[in-house]
């Protein structure tokens, strides 16, 4: 496969990862959230035990903070077929047969230019 063909591939993924990375972030809020309100309600638990839930409950917290992150800074489906779609473009670019059709492009709009402003 090529890079172009990773490109899509990943754009396939990253549609499914974005709502998966949302839902996760929220869960994980709430989880957390509710660790640290079991932790602060007077039970019978010791206090090695509270420590521990809250140290489980900032975990929490912190790896929701991560997916939050990463949800933001993942680019969209349509932001990586754009790429692609740049990538693919610059390879037509590059061949000698499309340098020698703008070429002529560029002669033929200085030509009409030239026709225009006389």
């Amino acid at each position: 496969m090529n890079s172009l063909s990773w490109m899509l591939y990943i754009a396939e993924v990253v549609g499914r990862l974005a709502p998966l990375f949302g839902m996760g972030t929220v869960l994980l809020i709430f989880a957390g959230g509710f660790s640290f309100l079991a932790a602060a309600e007077p039970t019978n638990l010791n206090s090695r035990q509270i420590i521990s839930v809250r140290k489980t409950a900032k975990r929490l917290l912190l790896f929701a903070t991560f997916l939050a992150i990463v949800a933001c800074l993942l680019p969209s489906k349509g932001t990586i077929y754009m790429i692609a779609a740049s990538e693919a473009g610059e390879q037509v670019i590059k061949t000698p047969e499309a340098r020698e059709m703008f070429e002529a492009l560029r002669l033929r709009i200085m030509e009409e230019l030239k026709v225009v402003t006389k």
